[in-house]
């Protein structure tokens, strides 16, 4: 599995509008080879930071998509909605399924 994840700054006062341009882009994403799913965290230290998690089946998944028109079209009304250009930061995932935390006491 493979994640690219978008740092992304929004323009004060546009979370509405940042969000339906997420949902409207994660609808896209869904007919897109490779593509496993995504997750928009919302920074809990301060309103304008995103990340947008995206994760493939493959780095070469995600680089077939990223080179292709497709990625600039899908960016576009995100993009419009933030302050600054985003930061993308790739990461290969070495263990899949996630972690479990222990129940308090240890016993798990």
């Amino acid at each position: 599995m493979f994640v690219a994840a978008a740092e992304e700054r929004m323009i004060p006062g546009h979370r509405i509008e940042l969000e339906a341009a997420h949902r409207e882009a994660l609808g896209r994403l869904e007919s897109e080879p490779g593509f496993r799913g995504s997750r928009l965290l919302h920074f809990a230290g301060g309103p304008y930071r995103y990340i947008w998690e995206l994760n493939w089946g493959s780095r070469e998944e995600w680089e077939e998509f990223f080179e292709s028109e497709r990625f600039a079209e899908l960016r576009a009304p995100i993009d419009a909605e933030l302050s600054e250009p985003f930061s993308l930061t790739l990461y290969n995932v070495p263990v899949a399924g996630g972690w479990r935390a222990s129940p308090p006491g240890g016993g798990g």
